[in-house]
């Protein structure tokens, strides 16, 4: 572990007044990502993305299909969370056509692929890095 640099990292956390932003949690290749997103797709627009990928509402201001911490606090939206969540359980396993049904059904315009996961391979990507691909729901 670098603890010279987790230091550093500390002491700026601290002079800015130990506030954290989305921006001090993602990597460069979700940033990159996210910065795409924010210039090439319109803010009406909804994602289909892996359910962890907890940053790209702060950073990309887009809507998802669902991410795992927003849980609802009322029960029919709990209910809507639960549906969300099983749907998208295992979501790297999914195959391409299984991505866009649900994403379909949900009206997302875009999904969102880690290139490791098997669906990565489906078509040509509109956007693409060393880690995550998109593709537009309606080619």
């Amino acid at each position: 572990m670098n603890f010279v640099g987790k230091a550093r990292e500390h002491i700026r956390f601290i002079t800015k007044g130990n506030y954290r932003t989305a921006l001090d949690y993602v990597d460069s290749t979700e940033l990159a990502l996210f910065q795409w997103l924010s210039v090439n797709t319109s803010k009406g627009d909804v994602i289909l993305h892996p359910p962890e990928m907890v940053y790209i509402r702060a950073i990309a201001n887009r809507s998802s299909v669902f991410q795992h911490h927003l849980v609802s606090f009322n029960p029919k939206g709990m209910e809507e969370w639960m549906r969300r969540s099983g749907k998208t359980k295992n979501y790297c396993q999914k195959s391409s056509e299984e991505l866009k049904d649900i994403a379909l059904a949900y009206e997302a315009t875009w999904i969102i692929i880690e290139r490791r996961c098997p669906a990565a391979v489906s078509r040509k990507a509109e956007y693409d890095n060393s880690a995550w691909l998109v593709f537009k729901t309606f080619p």
